[in-house]
């Protein structure tokens, strides 16, 4: 029985990334999601931006010149009107101010929190990218599972059929062989649903919002039988927790925008005093007077604010404090992710590896069954049992595998170390068709 599902998946499962007549791995997707994700150059952007943030703190040691002049008219005793015309020009220069020094190193800061969150955002990106990517061939080896559980069915209802003929098995036999073969194919029609959704997801990652492309799905290069499972490195949990203190984008990130809320404080929350150079020309137009010319050296300290330092003081300890206690709950949160991930690997090893042997020894036992129905030592609900168990431990045994790699991305991710040579170790692990 064909159900248009599977047409209809087939049509859309070639919509993809691209048309290339080449193979399609993680590193080819990881760089069209860099080229191509709206959030990641939004990040960029803001990035671009900040560098000119420290340039414009600086402005404020630099020289201003103005230039202006007046025109206007003057009556005298006599009632006399005399036009009057004139230029000036006046230069300002800040020699020393605190807060503007302080406003520059808040700058610097802020440059280096750009790129901290920048790279954040490519390390998300790299993570979702191997997740989506991963998804959609998990969900492709689920569906040759499924596949080869329906064909298997398939073979097991014929052979109930002709054994019914020639007065060998049972009619319950017949009606059970059939049943089995209408719940796989539901699984399998399920199982392409589920393909063609996380296709779809990472479509969204990768494609190119400038052109319509697809590929076979193929074409994707699959892991390899003999990928490793191996622990980590650094080998014990502390030592990437450290890691994870130190490298961790998101985390630096924060505790740059501490200090700088720190320095936020020491800003507005004091008067401090400031020293100027002011010189200026003047010149009249409609007489022979000499130009005038002055210079001033003014230095000022403010002693009363009308309140405004004591409020923005008390405003900026809040901030600061804010600041902090984010930074605290993203380092809770990091290493709860550090210790999850890293006694995940273990765990997924062992149960890849139990798995692998599960398989091997689901396989015996159908084959020993089917030979066994052969003799009438088994019935064909035994052996639709054994196809069954098996279907389950290859499904398993997939998912596994893909879990053990996602568990150490995730590790990578949380202590800052999934940088594109961690993407290629990976790739490393795929071979192309």
């Amino acid at each position: 029985m064909k159900f248009p599902a599977r047409k209809i998946l087939c049509a859309a499962l070639w919509l993809f990334i691209g048309t290339p007549a080449h193979a399609f791995d993680l590193m080819e997707a990881y760089q069209l999601a860099i080229d191509n994700d709206a959030g990641l150059a939004a990040e960029r952007a803001v990035e671009q931006a900040a560098q000119f943030n420290l340039p414009l703190a600086r402005r404020a040691f630099f020289p201003e010149v103005r230039i202006g002049g007046s025109l206007g008219e003057r009556q005298n005793d006599q009632g006399i009107t005399n036009t009057i015309e004139e230029g000036r020009v006046d230069v300002n220069w800040t020699l020393f101010q605190p807060a503007e020094l302080i406003a520059i190193s808040q700058a610097k800061l802020g440059v280096q929190r750009a790129k901290l969150r920048f790279e954040n955002a490519r390390e998300t990106l790299a993570l979702q990218l191997a997740q989506g990517y991963f998804e959609v061939l998990a969900a492709l080896d689920q569906q040759q599972v499924a596949i080869l559980n329906e064909q298997a069915i398939e073979r097991q209802l014929r052979l109930a059929d002709e054994r019914l003929q020639v007065g060998l098995g049972t009619r319950t036999e017949q009606i059970e062989a059939r049943a089995r073969l209408l719940q796989a194919q539901s699984e399998r029609i399920a199982v392409e649903v589920e393909l063609n959704n996380t296709v779809q997801l990472l479509e969204q990652i990768i494609s190119d919002p400038q052109a319509t492309t697809s590929v076979g799905l193929e074409d994707l290069a699959r892991l390899r039988a003999d990928a490793p499972l191996e622990m980590p490195v650094p080998a014990t949990l502390n030592e990437w927790l450290v890691l994870a203190g130190e490298n961790n984008p998101a985390l630096q990130a924060e505790r740059l925008d501490e200090r700088i809320a720190q320095l936020e404080w020491r800003r507005v929350g004091r008067a401090y005093p400031s020293l100027n150079v002011n010189l200026n020309a003047s010149e009249s137009l409609d007489s022979d007077k000499e130009p005038d010319y002055a210079a001033n050296l003014t230095a000022s300290f403010p002693l009363y604010g009308r309140g405004q330092f004591r409020l923005a003081k008390r405003r900026a300890q809040s901030l600061a404090t804010a600041a902090e206690q984010r930074a605290e709950a993203l380092h809770r949160e990091i290493e709860a992710t550090i210790t999850a991930e890293f006694l995940a690997i273990g765990l997924v090893i062992s149960q890849v590896q139990a798995l692998e042997q599960a398989v091997l020894a689901g396989e015996a036992s159908l084959q020993a069954r089917e030979e066994g129905l052969e003799v009438g030592i088994y019935t064909h609900l035994d052996v639709l049992d054994a196809q069954r168990d098996l279907s389950r431990v290859r499904s398993d045994y997939a998912t596994a595998r893909y879990r053990y790699i996602l568990a150490r991305m995730r590790l990578a991710r949380a202590a800052g170390r999934l940088d594109d040579d961690f993407i290629a170790r990976i790739n490393a692990w795929l071979i192309k068709p």
